[in-house]
């Protein structure tokens, strides 16, 4: 049997994600009810007095290792958690201030990794998110914290459950002033591998 591949280019906030779809593989479209997750350790999305408290006043170290992202043209920075075991990667908007941090990315050290050498280092075992969604979790236990996702797929081996608002009406977004929220968390073997939360661009 002969899979059709579609290729999927997704703008999410401003990182562009490539992402097969196999006909071959089970995709479902809901109507999701949800609660953004915004925030990991503490750091709030677009919170910039969060990120200040967090490392506190002087954060010219953190502003020091923000760089242009290789492959998304995005200013972030690097960090790590106590024993090296996670990575963070955190995005800010171009025109945005260097703490108001719009993305964040958090998954496992994968085995073709470098040495983070020029990252942050967090003085935390784990990264948790402000809904509690911690990397190992099953697909159940993020559900319960997060809600229905807005759709859900495969991408070979991994699966996906994707949030998105983009409701014009939203409270949560007029609140935050951004035109959408997505958020993707994926599944490797039925724990959370990693995970993106964040702000579309205007």
């Amino acid at each position: 049997m002969k899979y059709r591949v579609i290729l999927l280019f997704c703008l999410t906030a401003g990182l562009s994600f490539c992402c097969l779809t196999f006909s071959g593989f089970q995709t479902t479209d809901t109507t999701s009810s949800f609660t953004p997750d915004t925030g990991v350790n503490g750091i709030q999305l677009l919170r910039w007095k969060t990120t200040v408290d967090h490392f506190g006043e002087d954060t010219s170290f953190v502003n020091a290792r923000i760089r242009r992202h290789i492959n998304y043209d995005f200013p972030y920075a690097d960090f790590t958690n106590n024993d090296e075991s996670q990575r963070l990667q955190l995005f800010v908007h171009l025109g945005y201030g260097l703490h108001e941090l719009a993305i964040a990315e958090i998954r496992v050290k994968y085995a073709a990794d470098f040495e983070c050498r020029g990252c942050v280092k967090f003085p935390d075992d784990e990264y948790i998110s402000s809904l509690g969604v911690k990397l190992g979790m099953s697909k159940e236990e993020v559900i319960q914290r997060v809600g229905k996702p807005s759709r859900s797929y495969f991408v070979k081996t991994i699966e996906v459950l994707e949030y998105r608002n983009s409701n014009l009406n939203s409270s949560f977004l007029r609140r935050y002033n951004q035109p959408s929220y997505f958020a993707y968390y994926r599944f490797k073997e039925g724990l959370l591998n990693s995970y993106h939360i964040g702000f579309d661009t205007h």
